[in-house]
Protein backbone atom coordinates (compact mmCIF):
# COMPACT_ATOMS: atom_id res chain seq x y z
CA UNK A 1 0.00 0.00 0.00
CA UNK A 2 2.85 2.54 0.80
CA UNK A 3 4.33 2.03 -2.82
CA UNK A 4 1.19 2.45 -4.10
CA UNK A 5 0.71 6.06 -2.47
CA UNK A 6 4.82 6.43 -3.02
CA UNK A 7 4.20 5.85 -6.96
CA UNK A 8 0.69 8.37 -7.26
CA UNK A 9 3.18 10.66 -5.07
CA UNK A 10 5.94 10.53 -7.24
CA UNK A 11 3.50 11.47 -10.83
CA UNK A 12 1.85 13.97 -9.38
CA UNK A 13 4.74 15.86 -8.16
CA UNK A 14 6.28 15.43 -11.00
CA UNK A 15 3.25 16.71 -13.20
CA UNK A 16 3.57 19.76 -11.04
CA UNK A 17 7.14 20.63 -11.39
CA UNK A 18 6.66 20.18 -14.80
CA UNK A 19 3.40 22.37 -15.55
CA UNK A 20 5.18 24.90 -13.12
CA UNK A 21 8.48 25.04 -15.01
CA UNK A 22 7.02 24.91 -18.46
CA UNK A 23 4.91 27.75 -17.70
CA UNK A 24 7.30 30.05 -16.20
CA UNK A 25 10.01 29.43 -19.17
CA UNK A 26 7.51 30.01 -21.43
CA UNK A 27 5.88 33.60 -19.59
CA UNK A 28 9.62 34.32 -19.44
CA UNK A 29 10.27 33.71 -22.83
CA UNK A 30 7.34 35.65 -24.07
CA UNK A 31 8.33 38.51 -22.15
CA UNK A 32 11.76 38.49 -23.31
CA UNK A 33 11.02 38.14 -27.00
CA UNK A 34 10.28 41.11 -29.17
CA UNK A 35 7.13 41.54 -31.00
CA UNK A 36 8.32 40.95 -34.24
CA UNK A 37 10.26 37.79 -33.91
CA UNK A 38 9.69 34.86 -34.53
CA UNK A 39 8.20 32.42 -32.09
CA UNK A 40 9.54 28.73 -32.18
CA UNK A 41 8.85 26.48 -29.41
CA UNK A 42 11.77 24.24 -29.56
CA UNK A 43 10.13 20.52 -28.51
CA UNK A 44 13.53 18.97 -27.00
CA UNK A 45 13.56 21.50 -24.59
CA UNK A 46 10.09 20.85 -22.70
CA UNK A 47 11.67 16.65 -23.16
CA UNK A 48 14.46 18.13 -20.66
CA UNK A 49 12.12 20.17 -18.32
CA UNK A 50 9.92 16.39 -18.25
CA UNK A 51 13.08 14.90 -17.47
CA UNK A 52 14.46 16.90 -15.04
CA UNK A 53 10.59 17.64 -13.35
CA UNK A 54 10.48 13.81 -12.79
CA UNK A 55 14.08 13.35 -11.41
CA UNK A 56 13.08 16.16 -8.69
CA UNK A 57 10.13 13.94 -8.23
CA UNK A 58 12.03 11.01 -7.41
CA UNK A 59 14.15 13.12 -5.07
CA UNK A 60 10.78 14.50 -3.06
CA UNK A 61 9.56 10.59 -3.13
CA UNK A 62 12.91 8.97 -1.60
CA UNK A 63 12.86 11.84 1.04
CA UNK A 64 8.94 10.62 1.95
CA UNK A 65 9.76 6.98 2.34
CA UNK A 66 9.60 6.38 5.90
CA UNK A 67 11.99 3.26 6.10
CA UNK A 68 15.07 5.25 5.21
CA UNK A 69 16.82 8.08 7.73
CA UNK A 70 15.70 11.72 7.19
CA UNK A 71 19.52 12.49 6.86
CA UNK A 72 19.86 10.17 3.58
CA UNK A 73 16.59 10.97 2.77
CA UNK A 74 17.62 14.49 2.47
CA UNK A 75 20.85 13.68 1.02
CA UNK A 76 18.94 11.67 -1.92
CA UNK A 77 16.71 14.43 -2.23
CA UNK A 78 19.87 17.31 -2.75
CA UNK A 79 21.60 15.04 -5.31
CA UNK A 80 18.67 14.42 -7.16
CA UNK A 81 17.81 18.17 -7.41
CA UNK A 82 20.80 19.49 -7.94
CA UNK A 83 21.85 16.47 -10.08
CA UNK A 84 18.83 17.23 -12.04
CA UNK A 85 19.27 21.00 -12.45
CA UNK A 86 23.15 19.96 -13.38
CA UNK A 87 21.69 17.36 -16.27
CA UNK A 88 18.94 19.69 -17.47
CA UNK A 89 21.27 22.74 -18.13
CA UNK A 90 23.89 20.36 -19.55
CA UNK A 91 21.51 19.32 -21.70
CA UNK A 92 19.81 22.41 -22.93
CA UNK A 93 23.88 22.83 -24.52
CA UNK A 94 25.32 25.39 -22.21
CA UNK A 95 28.82 25.15 -21.87
CA UNK A 96 30.69 23.54 -18.97
CA UNK A 97 31.66 26.02 -17.02
CA UNK A 98 28.42 28.27 -16.88
CA UNK A 99 26.78 25.15 -15.62
CA UNK A 100 28.94 24.49 -12.88
CA UNK A 101 28.37 28.22 -12.13
CA UNK A 102 24.25 27.89 -12.45
CA UNK A 103 24.75 24.83 -10.72
CA UNK A 104 26.34 26.13 -7.55
CA UNK A 105 23.99 29.43 -7.67
CA UNK A 106 21.13 26.73 -7.50
CA UNK A 107 22.41 24.76 -4.77
CA UNK A 108 22.87 27.92 -2.61
CA UNK A 109 19.14 28.45 -3.21
CA UNK A 110 18.24 24.97 -2.53
CA UNK A 111 20.10 24.53 0.39
CA UNK A 112 18.49 27.93 1.83
CA UNK A 113 14.83 26.59 1.55
CA UNK A 114 15.73 22.76 2.49
CA UNK A 115 17.21 24.00 5.85
CA UNK A 116 13.56 26.62 5.66
CA UNK A 117 11.63 23.26 5.39
CA UNK A 118 13.45 21.24 7.62
CA UNK A 119 12.84 23.98 10.15
CA UNK A 120 9.19 24.15 9.54
CA UNK A 121 9.12 20.09 9.71
CA UNK A 122 10.50 19.78 12.77
CA UNK A 123 8.07 22.64 14.00
CA UNK A 124 5.39 21.11 13.16
CA UNK A 125 6.38 17.88 14.25
CA UNK A 126 6.88 19.23 17.80
CA UNK A 127 3.33 20.92 17.66
CA UNK A 128 2.00 17.69 16.79
CA UNK A 129 3.98 15.63 19.25
CA UNK A 130 2.18 18.46 22.13
CA UNK A 131 -1.18 18.11 20.91
CA UNK A 132 -1.14 14.22 21.22
CA UNK A 133 0.48 14.47 24.36
CA UNK A 134 -2.33 16.83 25.81
CA UNK A 135 -4.82 14.85 24.51
CA UNK A 136 -3.67 11.95 25.69
CA UNK A 137 -3.35 13.19 29.41
CA UNK A 138 -6.94 14.96 29.27
CA UNK A 139 -8.32 11.25 28.55
CA UNK A 140 -6.56 9.80 31.25
CA UNK A 141 -7.95 12.65 33.50
CA UNK A 142 -11.76 12.38 32.32
CA UNK A 143 -11.44 8.74 32.67
CA UNK A 144 -10.22 9.10 36.64
CA UNK A 145 -12.71 11.82 37.54
CA UNK A 146 -15.64 9.07 36.32
CA UNK A 147 -13.96 6.46 38.07
CA UNK A 148 -14.33 8.56 41.40
CA UNK A 149 -17.48 9.60 41.25
CA UNK A 150 -20.65 7.28 40.83
CA UNK A 151 -24.27 8.72 39.61
CA UNK A 152 -26.79 9.65 42.33
CA UNK A 153 -30.37 9.90 41.56
CA UNK A 154 -31.43 13.26 43.11
CA UNK A 155 -35.01 11.59 42.86
CA UNK A 156 -34.43 8.66 44.83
Amino acid sequence: MELKKLFKYFVFRGAVYYTMLSAFIMIVNSLLSSGTSQKVIVTSQFWYILLFSYIMALGAALRKISSISKAIGWLLHAICYIGGFFLFVMLCAVPFAVSCVLTAIFAVFYAVFAFVIAKLERVSAQRNANEKSTIHKGKKNKVSKNNQETYKSMFS
